[in-house]
């Protein structure tokens, strides 16, 4: 028998699910994964996707792991950037930008996944107490203090990529709070600066993380 938290943590995941279903529904972009089908029944929702395949970047971050090739890192770069900036035209954000969330196809292209986290923000419609979902190390201060850094928004996304490339360029996960500098100036350039700039504290400070920006 469901007890009254359990039913609270279904309802929870339930929305989450159907929250992601409705963002991705409609997408048209080749490096962002697409719902073909989205249904509610039984009390419960489905969405059908197209079978991916592929591999998630993770085995390049972690102990033993071999950092990213420039070649490598080239190739994924302006994919990601290109499904970032799709979606912060539509006001959508995805807030959870990491290795394990990007996925390289057996031809080499790139997909962004798992919406989960994802929002879509208009000005005023977020309360001072909004929660947003993150993961430590990937996610910028704004997160955590919103009240110092401001209301997270596409910038935080720009933070998200930039810690993910310094995770495949250096093969190890940022640290939770923010990155060293000393790991920072440790990669090769252009990664280091891009990484540099897209992880400035303040929001305001972060640069695009295009190669010609």
């Amino acid at each position: 028998m469901p007890t009254a938290a359990t039913s609270r943590e279904f309802g929870y995941a339930l929305k989450s699910f159907t929250r992601e279903a409705k963002f991705l529904n409609g997408f048209d972009h080749p490096n962002i994964v697409r719902v073909l089908r989205y249904f509610e029944e039984n009390g419960t929702a489905y969405y059908a996707m197209p079978e991916i395949g592929g591999r998630d970047l993770t085995h390049f971050v972690g102990h033993g792991s071999s950092p990213m090739s420039d070649a490598d890192l080239m190739d994924i770069l302006a994919p990601l950037v290109d499904a970032l900036e799709y979606l912060h035209r539509r006001n959508l954000f995805h807030f959870d930008l990491k290795p394990s969330n990007i996925l390289r196809r057996p031809d080499g292209q790139i997909v962004v996944i798992d919406f989960g986290a994802s929002k879509r923000l208009r000005p005023g419609a977020v309360g001072a107490h909004t929660l947003f979902p993150h993961t430590p190390g990937y996610a910028g201060p704004e997160f955590g203090d919103p009240d110092t850094f401001g209301t997270p928004d596409a910038r935080s996304d720009i933070y998200g990529l930039a810690a993910t490339l310094l995770a495949l360029a250096s093969g190890q996960a940022p640290q939770v709070h923010h990155p060293r500098e000393a790991d920072i100036a440790r990669l090769r350039e252009p990664w280091q600066t891009l990484v540099r700039e897209g992880t400035r504290r303040m929001p305001g400070a972060r640069k695009s993380t295009r190669l010609n920006s």
